[in-house]
């Protein structure tokens, strides 16, 4: 289901001032790499974080932040697919902070959206725990209704939740509205990049 012009309009206003009043300074200046990965239908969520991203990094202050960010879609980056030891490769020498946005499924992850699709996640997710690159933010849209041929999926969806919220190695989060996912996406972001100066 998508959203009112109402909330996009209140969304893209959080957006602006998260903008002209959200800055950190850094010694240095520094380029983050940032994958953002999510299912067709998180589309606004995609908007914000670029927006964030752009926003944090064109802060204008005395001192400037010295910050700016690459977000690439994950489907521009691994657009031929690959073996998870490629994967999980390629995310380690290329990508500072991934951005996972969840919703119903997460084919945007793996290529197959069946069963072994989950199996093929958490053999990458075992080699990102070692590798401990990059930086992964989790986030998970509130299902309100699914049918049947959705069920299967999103039950993929929850044992994943399930998972990283047991094991607390990555940021994990729920959310409903956008605007609550721009609040604590810019929040987490900011965080995120403090701890890796």
């Amino acid at each position: 289901m998508g959203i009112s012009l109402i909330e996009a309009d209140a969304t893209h206003r959080l957006i602006r001032l998260y903008k002209g009043f959200f800055c950190i300074i850094m010694s240095d200046n520094k380029i983050f790499n940032v994958f953002i990965a999510s299912s067709g239908d998180i589309t606004l969520e995609r908007k914000i974080v670029n927006e964030i991203c752009s926003g944090i990094g064109d802060c204008i202050l005395p001192n400037p932040t010295g910050i700016s960010f690459k977000v690439t879609p994950w489907e521009n980056v691994f657009s031929g697919g690959g073996t998870t030891e490629e994967t999980t490769k390629k995310l380690a020498d290329e990508c500072d902070i991934l951005v996972c946005i969840l919703f119903k499924r997460f084919s945007c992850l793996i290529d197959q959206t069946g069963p072994d699709s989950l199996k093929e996640f958490l053999l990458a997710y075992d080699s990102w725990k070692t590798v401990k690159k990059p930086k992964m933010l989790f986030y998970f849209k509130e299902v309100k209704d699914t049918d049947l041929v959705e069920q299967h999926r999103l039950n993929n969806v929850l044992t994943l939740k399930e998972k990283l919220k047991n094991d607390r190695l990555f940021y994990c989060e729920d959310f409903s509205a956008p605007q609550k996912f721009c609040e604590r996406m810019h929040d987490q972001l900011m965080k995120t990049i403090e701890g890796m100066e």
